[in-house]
């Protein structure tokens, strides 16, 4: 098995070589594309299923990397950089581009500068049972070696210590996503309702399609269909779904711990579902 820290360093290597690939593509006189849309949520949601779903359509282009996160860690390095992760304009009509950072609606600065940069963006959020997104967001933070708790009651309880007052800072633009923040946000990525209403006021709710992972699981091409429609994609027959290389299936949560949860976000479900105008599939 891969240890933690080597894991981490193929993926730092990978994201190093991509960001000085888009840099270099960049600088290039040649115009390139900018996304037509953007799953943009949530952590640990099923993104990742959604997003190869999509580009298995043939109009549908994808960037560099599926995790971009410009608009959240790295708005620094520009405008040309993210267009750096895109197809050239020419040679590219009549095709959709788009990316996959799953922070996104969660980062209090990252749909406002979306709703800057892109003319018409279109954002794709799956929501996942917020318990069971946050035990799985623990269990990849462990695998990682991000997360020194050795259990899930520990680091839930240790949230708001830990967290502290950092989306506020952010929030100000004085700063960026601290490493609590971007690793130990357990039980806030599932306020949903919040994060969604930010958006919503940012982009317009229209542009905003909110797709549920319980459902994507038990129907994917017809939820692969939805998100497709979304953004314009034509018609396009879909027979099958591709491996879902993304399992839900992990070790169970303590009886009390999910009971616990399950209060704790009783209030905020029921905001969402007011805000959806529809039941939650959980």
């Amino acid at each position: 098995m891969t240890k933690p820290s080597h894991r981490r360093h193929l993926i730092e290597a990978r994201d190093r070589a991509v960001s000085g690939v888009a840099r270099a593509r960049g600088k290039l006189s040649r115009p390139r594309r900018l996304p037509d849309f953007i799953v943009a949520g949530v952590q640990k949601g099923g993104t990742t299923f959604l997003f190869q779903e999509m580009l298995r359509h043939p109009d549908v282009r994808g960037s560099l990397t599926k995790e971009v996160h410009f608009f959240d860690l790295h708005f620094y390095n520009g405008l040309e950089w993210y267009r750096g992760m895109f197809p050239p304009v020419r040679g590219s009509e009549g095709t959709i581009c788009g990316e996959a950072s799953p922070s996104y609606i969660f980062d209090p600065l990252a749909v406002g500068r979306i709703a800057d940069a892109l003319a018409d963006p279109r954002l794709i959020i799956i929501l996942r049972n917020p318990i069971d997104r946050a035990w799985s967001h623990y269990q990849h933070e462990r695998r990682l070696g991000f997360e020194p708790c050795s259990t899930f009651e520990e680091a839930i309880s240790l949230e708001d210590q830990r967290v502290g007052n950092d989306l506020d800072v952010l929030a100000l633009g004085h700063s960026t996503p601290s490493f609590a923040m971007g690793h130990f946000t357990y039980t806030r990525r599932g306020l949903y309702a919040d994060q969604l209403r930010r958006a919503a006021a940012l982009v317009g709710r229209e542009r905003l399609l909110v797709l549920f992972s319980e459902e994507m699981f038990e129907d994917p091409i017809g939820v692969t269909r939805a998100a497709l429609d979304f953004v314009g994609a034509r018609s396009a027959p879909i027979s099958e779904s591709g491996p879902n290389d993304m399992s839900f299936h992990s070790e169970p949560m303590q009886p009390q711990t999910r009971k616990r949860l399950g209060a704790l976000f009783a209030d905020p479900n029921a905001d969402l579902a007011e805000f959806l105008g529809r039941p939650l599939p959980w």
